[in-house]
């Protein structure tokens, strides 16, 4: 069990809205999601996320993942969107009269609190993470990422870290529990499910029972659980990462591997040649085919929440990468294509 499953609104090849200068709505939603979840972790609060990166989730993926991890609550952060004068906060449950209305009503007056925007109130929709949810579950919509004044705060790490902690204090008010102030120091004897120690932001979940965490780290292939030392408990293997892609139909469906290969290429043209098979890495992430080619702008690869933007014209995402010094362009297996190495 777990007691929230927070869930960072749209990625992948769904950037879902953008600002008036670009600002993509899936790669803020992620960076307060990040931010939401190391604040509830520091008041003893446990969190798993829909997603940790800038990947594609489906609506009854994200819906069906806090189900079957048996989160209590479910959380999901979105950035509205509609004209330039559009303005405010707002916070959505399904139904009226219970506990779904009861946790929008604590988010939404905290949020609002701490990031002074106007109060558009707790609504009711048929969202289907709403909908398909087993758990209370909510979605707020911070601000308007169409508002250009808007859009420029949440270019702003003050403002994100704002935000996250109106939204942070509100779950923790709503769980009946106190604030310790936002200390970034998490609770002992907490097992955390990460893909290495140092990778904090792929955490899924934190446990104080061992068998929870092992339970969600089962589920999630090249993931590891951590005591809080940082010494990985589990699983109980010192076989080294072999570096290899691998040719499957699944990670999980090792019987229907057709090769391994050192050479990401090559294992390409292995996969070309068998239908319905994918390429993954060592951590059993498929790296290939990719579902849609987009161009990302970010400082590094590996700095998902660094993105300002995702584009499927190339042209477009240079002309994007060169309004930000120190960023640049990476294709979607995480070549950087742009500006050329001189």
């Amino acid at each position: 069990m777990v007691d929230f499953t927070i869930d960072a609104g749209h990625g992948g090849y769904d950037p879902g809205a953008n600002g008036p200068t670009g600002l993509t709505e899936s790669a803020t939603t992620l960076k307060l999601a990040l931010k939401v979840g190391s604040l509830l972790t520091a008041n003893g609060v446990s969190v798993n996320y829909t997603r940790t990166t800038d990947t594609f989730v489906g609506l009854s993926e994200r819906a069906n993942y806090a189900n079957n991890t048996g989160a209590n609550y479910f959380l999901s952060i979105h950035l509205n969107s509609a004209g330039a004068t559009a303005t405010g906060t707002e916070t959505y449950a399904f139904d009226p009269g219970g506990s779904d209305e009861r946790l929008a009503s604590f988010v939404q007056s905290n949020l609002v609190s701490a990031i002074g925007l106007p109060n558009r109130g707790v609504k009711f929709a048929n969202f289907a993470v709403l909908r398909e949810t087993n758990m209370a579950a909510v979605l707020t919509e911070v601000c308007f990422i169409s508002n250009p004044s808007e859009e420029s705060l949440l270019k702003t790490d003050a403002f994100l870290t704002k935000a996250a902690t109106g939204i942070a204090k509100g779950v923790v008010a709503f769980l009946g529990r106190t604030w310790n102030g936002g200390g970034t120091t998490p609770p002992a004897k907490l097992y955390r499910v990460r893909k290495t120690w140092a990778d904090a932001a792929s955490q899924i979940g934190a446990y104080n029972v061992l068998e929870n965490a092992i339970a969600l780290c089962d589920l999630n292939p090249g993931y590891s659980v951590f005591d809080e030392n940082g010494v990985k408990v589990y699983p109980n293997t010192s076989q080294p990462s072999d570096g290899l892609y691998r040719v499957r139909k699944t990670w999980d469906d090792e019987t229907s591997q057709v090769g391994a290969y050192s050479i990401l290429e090559n294992a390409k043209i292995e996969c070309d040649k068998h239908s319905g098979y994918s390429v993954f890495d060592e951590h059993g992430i498929k790296v290939y085919p990719l579902n849609a080619a987009l161009w990302r702008v970010r400082k590094s690869w590996t700095d998902a929440a660094s993105q300002v933007g995702a584009y499927s014209i190339l042209d477009n995402a240079k002309v994007e990468c060169d309004k930000h010094p120190g960023f640049s362009v990476f294709d979607d297996i995480g070549n950087k294509v742009y500006p050329p190495i001189r």
